[in-house]
């Protein structure tokens, strides 16, 4: 799993989640994730106000959709934006919980 900055990344993930052969993923508190057709193995993850952007791969054909689907992804930090002047954003790394 990696988490990388990415301004305007649940817009990002959105675009890509209305492309044919994309599936996407509802995910708690308002997360977006999309799994592409061209790359199986991996599931990006963005949440609305946050400008980074969370990639679950796991090589196995699936995994990584499962994995996000079934709830095994949480956050490490709060996910929600600063709300007063001169704060910087709060990353979305995340850790993938449980078994394999």
């Amino acid at each position: 799993m990696a988490t990388y900055p990415f301004p305007g990344a649940y817009a990002a993930i959105e675009a890509v989640a209305a492309a044919p052969g994309s599936r996407r993923i509802a995910l708690p508190r308002g997360g977006l994730g999309v799994v592409s057709a061209s790359h199986p193995d991996s599931v990006h993850v963005a949440y609305p106000g946050i400008d980074y952007q969370v990639e679950v791969y796991v090589p196995r054909l699936g995994a990584a959709l499962r994995l996000v689907s079934g709830g095994r992804l949480a956050a490490v930090c709060d996910l929600a934006p600063a709300r007063h002047l001169g704060a910087q954003p709060v990353t979305a790394a995340g850790t993938v919980t449980g078994g394999r």
